[in-house]
């Protein structure tokens, strides 16, 4: 069963994209394009902004593996419980800011850019967002995202690194 998902409204998706982005700057030693999107990323994901709060609960989720099922049921309704809680007309005029300032500053291309781990974001981010669907696709979202962390896939250390790099 498809289930859409529009992935500029996807805070951990944008995120990645200026990740990609920025990387791709500093391998081509493009100084300009990488002091503009460190200033993006630094503008709208600062410690406490809503876009950071929303990205640290995807990140809560999307860096959890092979967990136990009973903790990784109480850590998806902790999580979503959190996520209830954000303000979600700041987070979507937010985004809609930052999607603005990509396009008009970059190009339509930064969310061509590769994400590889797109679909865990995709799935986090129906999870979040599962509150107005019915019941049978509720289940199976969660349940996809329950497989994913409850898998022993191992993170990716250089995305781990690369964020703690930019934030501390």
């Amino acid at each position: 069963m498809k289930i859409k998902h529009n992935k500029k409204r996807n805070t951990a998706f944008l995120y990645e994209s200026l990740i990609k982005e920025i990387t791709k700057a500093i391998l081509r030693n493009d100084k300009g394009t990488k002091t503009k999107v460190l200033k993006i990323i630094k503008e709208n994901f600062t410690k406490g902004s809503p876009l950071r709060k929303e990205l640290d609960l995807y990140n809560t989720l999307l860096e959890s593996k092979n967990l136990n099922k009973d903790f990784a049921i109480r850590l998806m309704s902790e999580a979503k419980k959190d996520y209830q809680n954000l303000n979600r007309k700041e987070i979507f005029n937010q985004q809609t800011q930052l999607i603005k300032k990509i396009n008009e500053t970059f190009s339509k291309e930064v969310f061509a850019n590769f994400i590889s781990n797109y679909r865990d974001l995709a799935s986090v981010g129906q999870f979040f967002q599962s509150s107005g669907v019915g019941p049978k696709k509720r289940l199976l979202i969660e349940d996809n995202l329950l497989t994913l962390i409850t898998s022993k896939e191992k993170l990716d250390e250089s995305q781990i690194k690369f964020h703690c790099f930019l934030f501390g």
